[in-house]
């Protein structure tokens, strides 16, 4: 068997390399792509939690009616 798999790779020793290369490639350009959008969407997430919080401390039906 291993004869076997020497016989199919043995022809294509630069394939490899350029397979790996290209999806280095696609991968640092979805990272930089996608970058923005991913912290847009945290701080979008952050200030939801903080809008929250703070409609939380100032909830009208926790005060006293006036008299």
């Amino acid at each position: 068997m291993p004869r076997f798999s020497y016989m199919i790779w043995k022809d294509k020793s630069g394939q490899h390399m350029l397979e790996y290369s290209i999806l280095v490639i696609l991968l640092v350009a979805a990272i930089i792509i996608a970058g923005p959008y991913v912290i847009r969407s945290w701080n979008a997430q952050m200030k939801g939690w903080e809008d929250s919080v703070i409609d939380s401390l100032d909830d009208p039906l926790l005060e006293e009616p006036p008299p």
